[in-house]
């Protein structure tokens, strides 16, 4: 599962295309906003193994479940 604040990446679809990181910002059910390196935002649906956690976001123990 994704959560708030989770940095991730987005695989290539395409040969020649590069991957893209950006952080959650919201999370619907199973639609995701992530907001882009690049400063753009997307609402996205991820399907199986395509995005990748690469940096979970960190909670402290003050923070609520």
């Amino acid at each position: 599962m994704f959560e708030n604040g989770d940095r991730v990446t987005l695989d290539r679809r395409n040969l020649g295309e590069t991957r893209r990181g950006g952080v959650v910002v919201a999370v619907a059910g199973r639609v995701l906003t992530i907001q882009w390196d690049n400063g753009s935002r997307t609402q996205f649906v991820a399907a199986a193994g395509s995005l990748t956690v690469v940096e979970p976001e960190v909670r402290r123990e003050s923070d609520p479940p």
